[in-house]
């Protein structure tokens, strides 16, 4: 691990419950829904009633064998790109 990160250390819950890391990670899990998020813009969001699936963030790539997307603020200014 680079000297730069940290170390945390995360206890998994097998149940329901909120397990929260010293750098604000959040894993959520109850019986209508979860999620796994890194600040309030950034997570994976499941919902049960509905089935819904949310995936948020400021910035994101999304990559695949058929190509690749990232859109990106730089300093207010908006990319997008596609290949």
């Amino acid at each position: 691990m680079p000297a730069s990160m940290p170390s945390v250390q995360v206890t998994l819950l097998l149940a329901t419950g909120t397990t929260v890391a010293e750098t604000g990670l959040m894993l959520h899990m109850d019986p209508w829904w979860a999620h796994l998020r890194v600040d309030e813009e950034t997570g994976l969001y499941l919902f049960y009633h509905d089935q819904l699936t949310r995936l948020a963030g400021h910035n994101m790539q999304i990559r695949s064998m058929l190509g690749e997307r990232e859109e990106l603020d730089d300093q207010n200014e908006s990319n997008r790109l596609r290949r």
